[in-house]
């Protein structure tokens, strides 16, 4: 935790899916639940697919579905308190994959030409709920 930011990172290239790392999410869940200066959760990892060294449930989308039912990050989930960001594609975007408000890919750092299909660069800079 930073202030009124909770961080939440995690490596979705484990081999046994969201259930190896399951344990992990719900003691954090529960630990971000229970922080009541706790404005905004932000879950971080890399890969925003599936494919390259994740699987579809621990791309930073697939374990921000799964974790948005498990108990404290569902609660937190319902009061939109809880975000996610990842990178791999070497874009920025906001609203990944429809998740508006939620989703947000800052990765057009380091990559020019044909294997980066978007232009300009960017930083991650997060900021908590006001208060």
């Amino acid at each position: 935790q930073m202030g009124n930011l909770g961080l939440i990172g995690f490596n979705g290239g484990v081999e046994g899916g969201f259930a190896e790392i399951q344990g992990f999410f719900e003691e954090a869940c529960s630990f971000m639940a229970e922080q009541d200066d706790v404005k905004t959760v932000m879950v971080m990892s890399h890969w925003d697919v599936e494919g390259s060294g994740a699987a579809a449930d621990t791309s930073t989308p697939g374990a921000y579905d799964k974790m948005k039912t498990l108990p404290g990050c569902k609660e937190l989930d319902a009061k939109r308190m809880l975000k996610f960001t990842s990178g791999h594609i070497h874009c920025n975007v906001k609203d990944l994959y429809g998740y508006t408000g939620t989703g947000f890919r800052v990765a057009g750092m380091g990559m020019w030409g044909e294997l980066n299909p978007c232009s300009g660069d960017g930083c991650k800079m997060c900021k908590g709920g006001s208060d």
